[in-house]
């Protein structure tokens, strides 16, 4: 956002898991630290020495039913359903542009209310304690550059060799993470470093005389996917 721009409260959201809570009203982030009081010899007063925080959230919404084929969002229930299984989710804080603010970290749901006033609607809301550090970062929607190219090679009966080649930079922060695909189903993953401009994976475990479509795609830190590759068809010997 530009600078001396008010960010709008309706614009920023709490995302569990990548997803927003529908007909979500109202969502905070509050920040706490413990504060150890000590006097010395050397001072009339007491010195305020800062320890470890600790961080938690909030978030309220209207009870409503989402339609089935909504699958961007919670409902209320499924967050009841998290706090009563003891689920630890990933929260993020932010508008979601590119360039915006973004706080994101560990949560268990400690509490959660459903309220029916007879002159209201229906409302909900849920109570989130932070487990381990929050972490602040700048929203990043820039997707990676796609695969140069990927090419096979080493063909067994049971394995083969795949080698990828990366446009170097191949993103505005860095790709963490190649992802290999078998007949469009996820089959493989490699950890990939910012820097990287390629390599060569091993493929392994497959059926001899068998043949399959093979294509990959990269993704960065904030999970931006790249377009993926042609597909590569590979018979195992």
């Amino acid at each position: 956002m530009a600078a001396g721009v008010i960010y709008k409260g309706k614009d920023v959201r709490i995302g569990l898991g990548g997803k927003t809570l529908w007909h979500a009203t109202e969502c905070s982030v509050s920040i706490t630290n413990t504060l150890e009081a000590v006097s010395t010899k050397d001072t009339n007063g007491k010195i305020q020495v800062p320890s470890v925080y600790e961080w938690s959230a909030s978030l309220s919404a209207l009870v409503a039913d989402k339609a089935a084929d909504n699958t961007t969002q919670h409902s209320f229930t499924d967050l009841v359903a998290f706090q009563l299984a003891n689920t630890e989710l990933d929260l993020s804080f932010t508008t979601g542009v590119n360039g915006d603010f973004l706080y994101t970290g560990k949560v268990y749901i400690n509490q959660s209310d459903i309220t029916a006033a007879t002159e209201n609607s229906a409302s909900g809301s849920f109570s989130f304690t932070g487990n381990g550090d929050l972490a602040f970062m700048a929203v990043d929607a820039v997707a990676p550059e796609p695969i140069v190219s990927i090419s096979v090679s080493d063909i067994t009966a049971d394995e083969f060799l795949l080698t990828y080649v990366l446009e170097s930079p191949n993103d505005n922060v860095g790709v963490t993470e190649l992802e290999i695909y078998k007949d469009d189903v996820l089959y493989h993953t490699v950890a990939v470093s910012e820097d990287s401009t390629g390599g060569t994976v091993l493929i392994s475990g497959l059926a001899a005389g068998t043949t399959a479509d093979w294509k990959c795609r990269v993704k960065d830190a904030q999970d931006n996917y790249s377009a993926f590759t042609a597909a590569v068809s590979v018979t195992q010997l």
